[in-house]
C-alpha cells in the first residue's frame, strides 16, 4: 500500500494520527481530572472497606480459624453475624464502585446517592452519640464537608451535562431523588443493625 516515495508520507500520516490520539487523551484528562479523581477515591474506598472487613474477621476469628474445622466455623452463628457486619461497608461502597463504570444517569445516581448516604450516616452519628468529644465532631463535620464538595463537583456543568447527560432543569429533582435514596439506605442499614 505504501511503497517508495509514499512510505515517507504514510509514516508521517500514521505518526500524526498517533500524536492526535495522544493529545485527545491529554485533553480528556485535562477536562475530566476532577471526575477521574473522584473515581479513583471511590475505588480506593472500596479496596479499603474490603481490607477492613477481612482485617476485622482475621482479628476476631484467627484462633478459631487455625484450631477448628472450617465446617464447624461456618455453622457458628456468631461467625456468620460477624461476617455479615464486617462487610456491610464493602457492600455499601459497591454502590458507587458500580456507578464509576457507568457514564450514564444511573452512574451519576449511584455515585451521588452514596455521597448522600455517607453524609446522612455521619449526621445521624453526630446527633445521636453523646460520647463524642469536640475533636470527633470537628472531624465528622470536615468529612461531611468533603462529601458535600464531591456532590458539588458531580453537579458541575462539565460533569453532569458533559458526561452524564443531566440537564440543569432536572438537577434539583435528581439531587432530591439521590438524597432520598441515600437517606433511605442509611435508615435501612440502621434498622438492620438493631
Amino acid at each position: 500500500m505504501c511503497g517508495g516515495k509514499q512510505t515517507l508520507i504514510c509514516s508521517r500520516t500514521v505518526h500524526s494520527l498517533n500524536v492526535t490520539a495522544h493529545f485527545q487523551k491529554l485533553e480528556y484528562f485535562k477536562n475530566n481530572y476532577l471526575l477521574l479523581t473522584i473515581k479513583l477515591l471511590i475505588l480506593a474506598l472500596f479496596g479499603y472497606t474490603i481490607y477492613f472487613g477481612f482485617n476485622i474477621l482475621y482479628n476476631r476469628w484467627y484462633l478459631e480459624l487455625i484450631t477448628t474445622d472450617f465446617k464447624n466455623i461456618i455453622q457458628n452463628s456468631q461467625f456468620l453475624n460477624n461476617l455479615k457486619s464486617a462487610f456491610i461497608p464493602a457492600y455499601l461502597s459497591l454502590i458507587p464502585t458500580i456507578g464509576i463504570f457507568i457514564n450514564k444517569q444511573i452512574g451519576w445516581f449511584l455515585i451521588t446517592s452514596f455521597m448522600y448516604l455517607v453524609i446522612s450516616s455521619l449526621a445521624f452519628l453526630l446527633m445521636d452519640s453523646n460520647s463524642l468529644d469536640s475533636a470527633d465532631i470537628v472531624v465528622g463535620l470536615m468529612v461531611i464537608a468533603f462529601f458535600l464538595l464531591i456532590i458539588l463537583i458531580m453537579n458541575k456543568e462539565k460533569i453532569r451535562n458533559g458526561i452524564y447527560n443531566i440537564k440543569k432543569k432536572d438537577l434539583i429533582i435528581k439531587n432530591i431523588i439521590a438524597s432520598i435514596i441515600g437517606m433511605g439506605i442509611t435508615i435501612m442499614v440502621t434498622y438492620l443493625k438493631q
